[in-house]
């Protein structure tokens, strides 16, 4: 086999094992959220961020408001639940925002958002 025809299938199976090593990658989704509303009975922290694995849809970091577990990943909403607060809470990745709901009150949050690597 001449070297030519070997540069070429050496740079082709490169190119599969990237492609195919990169969709195997697992990502995180990187949450910062800001209260946007004064409604805050609750106590709710003003700020609060999160890190979810998208592979196994499970929250790996959290600080600020704690305790939230993840009860449906979809690809417009994500739900949880906080058994603690008692409330559950909506994340829109479109619009990216966070509502909060609890017996006394609906808390709003602006967010931003990034999908980086798992570390």
């Amino acid at each position: 086999m001449s070297k030519n025809k070997k540069f070429i299938i050496t740079v082709v199976s490169l190119g599969i094992i990237l492609l195919l090593s990169d969709d195997t990658l697992s990502s995180e989704l990187f949450i910062t959220c800001q209260l946007t509303n004064n409604v805050n009975e609750n106590n709710m922290s003003t700020s609060f961020a999160k890190k979810i694995d998208i592979e196994t849809k499970k929250i790996t970091s959290q600080k600020g408001i704690k305790f939230d577990k993840i009860i449906h990943y979809g690809e417009n909403e994500i739900i949880f639940n906080n058994d603690i607060y008692e409330n559950y809470s909506v994340y829109d990745p479109t619009s990216n925002s966070w509502s909060i709901f609890s017996e006394r009150s609906i808390s709003l949050y602006k967010c931003s958002s990034e999908k980086t690597p798992n570390e």
